[in-house]
């Protein structure tokens, strides 16, 4: 409702004085502007009046036949602790320290005898405050409703943000299971029967000959490609961590990792209970170690690289930091294991964050509340 179409409605207003004459002024004044006026003679009057209808001012009198007017007002406002209601004294108490109490509990203080137009100016202006003060209630219900909506939609996006992700990271683990399955199935047969052709070959020759010297390295050769093949396959699909869980198969990789660098000091510390993780959580977490790692390795030519994977009272923390040379900041946008990376961590209702600490290399953090599926 607009404040101008709120100035023109009357008002309820409760006026509690025990002295007629009084009351008669009062009303007619406040009927000039044309207000609603409900008279209570004592306090308990007021109160049964104030309970059935909620006043938009309470004008009352310091003394009352039954009490006094400062209680009667916070009395009034403990019926309606959630409402506005501003009040006004008049009394024919002119005593300054009268007037600070008075002025401690009311908005406004009056003296007998009443000037009619500075009643009618006060009353304004008090109406003026509980109009505005309705029209910022009311502005703050929709604000609330308006956020509530918007939270609503927020989290419907997210929910739905994350089960794209989700699908993207199934899609890529099965394109990965395909490609290991090919890589171990064609691959590694078609290596299988090459090394015992070149060994049927072998048996042919004499072994002083220099064409079984260069075929014996030709095996040695396959070998060495059937195990990298294995590798890649096993890296592909991590088929241990079903078997071992996440734990044992981030520290077998890392493990791994430090063989093939041996010049690298790889540090890998758990801490809290990680044995009861979301089974898709595993492979997700297992990813982004791997993909850091690669990274680290990769590009950062770093003398060490730390994985902290930590569980406290519901929430888990996976950091992984290293010395290296650091990550350019360009390159957290353009990379293809970097947004995956993220997108596991939108899949886990988690926050993924890669920083570049200086003189130190990279630390990349990933935080998220443990929610069991």
């Amino acid at each position: 409702m607009r404040m101008l179409e709120m100035e023109n409605q009357p008002a309820t207003i409760l006026v509690v004085e025990d002295n007629t004459v009084m009351v008669r002024l009062i009303e007619e004044i406040l009927r000039l502007d044309r207000h609603f006026v409900r008279v209570a003679n004592t306090t308990a009057e007021a109160l049964d009046i104030s309970l059935k209808c909620l006043p938009d001012l309470v004008i009352c009198d310091l003394n009352l036949p039954d009490g006094d007017g400062l209680s009667l007002i916070k009395s009034i406002k403990n019926q309606h602790p959630s409402a506005f209601i501003p009040t006004m004294i008049v009394s024919a108490r002119v005593e300054q320290d009268d007037i600070i109490r008075g002025m401690a509990v009311a908005q406004d203080y009056l003296n007998k005898p009443v000037d009619p137009n500075e009643l009618r100016v006060r009353v304004g202006s008090m109406l003026r405050l509980k109009r505005m003060q309705t029209r910022i209630e009311d502005l703050n219900r929709d604000l609330e409703r308006t956020v509530l909506a918007k939270t609503k939609e927020l989290h419907e996006k997210n929910r739905e943000l994350r089960s794209l992700a989700q699908s993207i990271s199934q899609i890529q683990e099965s394109e990965q299971r395909r490609v290991a399955g090919e890589i171990h199935d064609a691959f590694g047969t078609s290596l299988l029967t090459l090394k015992l052709l070149v060994q049927s070959h072998l048996q042919e020759l004499d072994p002083g000959n220099a064409t079984h010297e260069r075929r014996t390295e030709i095996i040695d050769l396959i070998d060495t490609i059937t195990a990298e093949a294995r590798n890649l396959a096993h890296s592909l699909t991590p088929i241990a961590l079903h078997r071992l869980g996440l734990v044992a198969t981030i520290r077998d990789l890392v493990d791994g990792c430090g063989r093939a660098n041996p010049g690298v000091q790889f540090t890998f510390t758990t801490d809290g209970s990680l044995d009861a993780l979301p089974a898709q959580w595993n492979l997700h977490i297992y990813r982004i170690t791997q993909e850091c790692i690669g990274n680290a390795l990769k590009h950062g030519n770093p003398g060490k690289i730390e994985i902290l994977l930590k569980e406290n009272e519901g929430h888990l923390t996976l950091t992984i930091s290293d010395d290296g040379k650091g990550l350019e900041p360009a390159s957290q946008d353009n990379g293809m294991g970097l947004l995956f990376m993220k997108e596991r961590a939108i899949a886990m209702n988690g926050l993924l964050e890669i920083r570049r600490i200086a003189n130190a290399g990279t630390e990349v953090c990933f935080e998220s509340e443990i929610h069991k599926d």
